[in-house]
């Protein structure tokens, strides 16, 4: 049975796991903060979003794909999920869904800058 504050969906999701919404004392885990963003969704997008943050499978990583595989597969590992190749294809959907986002970011700026320039005048 989905909890009722999942909607639907699978769980309620935090969508920013990483070090930087993660309290540690002596070395022991202790919670996560910042919930802001906490919404229904899947645990295959929380799991992506964490392992792109807390072992930096990224573009910042400057690391083999062979080292960021291995990331995947252990984290993957033990949190019990057993189809990495689902957390490229997710991460991937959610780079492909932030380029339209950002790029709508861009246009907007473009078009207002000078309006924003001349009113902060």
């Amino acid at each position: 049975m989905m909890p009722r504050l999942a909607q639907g969906h699978e769980i309620v999701a935090h969508h920013e796991l990483g070090a930087h919404n993660t309290i540690f004392q002596g070395g022991h885990l202790m919670g996560f903060i910042d919930w802001d963003d906490a919404a229904p969704g899947t645990r295959l997008r929380d799991l992506a979003n964490a392992i792109y943050n807390y072992v930096d499978v990224n573009h910042w990583a400057n690391q083999a794909a062979a080292e960021q595989a291995r990331r995947i597969h252990l984290m993957g590992a033990a949190y019990g999920w057993d189809d990495p190749i689902a957390i490229i294809t997710d991460a991937r959907g959610r780079c492909t869904g932030a380029i339209k986002i950002f790029a709508e970011e861009v246009d907007w700026m473009r078009q207002r800058a000078q309006e924003l320039r001349l009113a902060l005048r």
